[in-house]
């Protein structure tokens, strides 16, 4: 009794997998799942046994079965949770799932939308597959083999959905945009922030260069850990306990302090403008004074302001 060969193959709409491959598709389009070879197969089951957490699309064994076939097909839809879709099929070599039997694994996938990043799926119930090469028993390409890499998500190789997933995160170029990520600023350069967004820099951040505010800006860390506030217009409130290098060059504008705060907080103001004579900064104190003073001003090249908060909310310039 010859075996049959199990090799799930993924067709969406009009775009066909290969045969032995995981598929990134789109939600909300039916999938089929289908066996790529079946010669010598007379009965078949496909079990769908993850789906992403929160998914609608519950899992199912099985999701199709025939005792008396020999074209296994199984059919769901994708919802618009990203993450992994986790199928097995079985194949027989007699009816009544009888016979010679093997089985394949393979991952159908919807990619995060803002960012393009493959989620994986537990892969222990059942366990994966043996890789080729190991000498094992039914050995099969890796589930998570997307584009038919051969590493899937592990990567031990250099081709892997986590050594993708890292590329994306220092480079900032998710789904294309270039948004997100780790930002390394340059000295004197400048990064644009999207528009109608949040970016949360939490911890220490330092910033070389600095950032356009198109969206909103806040930073958070431990109070007696100073935060790197990089301002380029007066739009942004001054929290305590921060340096903040001013793009002058950007100017003329006013930055206003917050006018309570805790004691001995040090706010710093470094101007990062070259210029001889670079556009006025004004510093305003929003009621408590700065050694006497109600306002504040950088006028040079390079010119920093330091402040010590006193009691009463005023300021000392040290």
């Amino acid at each position: 009794m010859a075996a049959p060969i199990a090799l799930i193959k993924f067709v969406q709409g009009l775009v066909e997998g290969n045969p032995g491959e995981a598929m990134a598709g789109v939600p909300g389009t039916v999938v089929e799942v289908r066996n790529n070879d079946n010669d010598n197969v007379q009965s078949w089951r496909i079990n769908l046994v993850y789906t992403p957490p929160g998914s609608s699309v519950s899992v199912a064994s099985p999701l199709a079965q025939n005792a008396a076939d020999n074209e296994p097909l199984a059919l769901f839809t994708p919802d618009t949770i990203p993450g992994s879709y986790r199928l097995q099929l079985f194949v027989y070599s007699g009816t009544g799932f009888s016979g010679v039997s093997e089985q394949d694994i393979r991952n159908f996938v919807v990619p995060d939308p803002d960012h393009d990043i493959i989620f994986p799926p537990y892969q222990m119930l059942p366990p994966k597959l043996p890789l080729p090469g190991t000498g094992y028993e039914n050995e099969k390409p890796d589930e998570l083999n997307i584009g038919g890499q051969p590493f899937g998500w592990d990567g031990y190789g250099n081709d892997g959905l986590v050594l993708d997933f890292m590329r994306k995160t220092v480079t900032g170029t998710f789904a294309g945009t270039g948004v997100g990520g780790f930002k390394t600023v340059p000295f004197g350069g400048s990064v644009e922030l999207p528009a109608n967004s949040l970016t949360l820099l939490e911890g220490r951040t330092v910033v070389d260069g600095y950032l356009k505010l198109n969206g909103h800006l806040r930073v958070v860390g431990r109070r007696h850990h100073p935060k790197v506030l990089p301002i380029v217009s007066e739009d942004t409130e001054i929290p305590n306990n921060c340096i903040v290098p001013v793009d002058a060059d950007a100017g003329p504008f006013t930055l206003t302090l917050r006018n309570r705060g805790p004691v001995n907080d040090i706010i710093e103001f470094v101007s990062l403008s070259d210029a001889v004579t670079p556009p006025v900064i004004t510093i305003d104190g929003n009621g408590p004074l700065m050694s006497g003073l109600p306002t504040r001003q950088l006028t040079t090249p390079r010119e920093s302001l330091r402040l010590r908060r006193r009691k009463g909310h005023s300021h000392l310039v040290i």
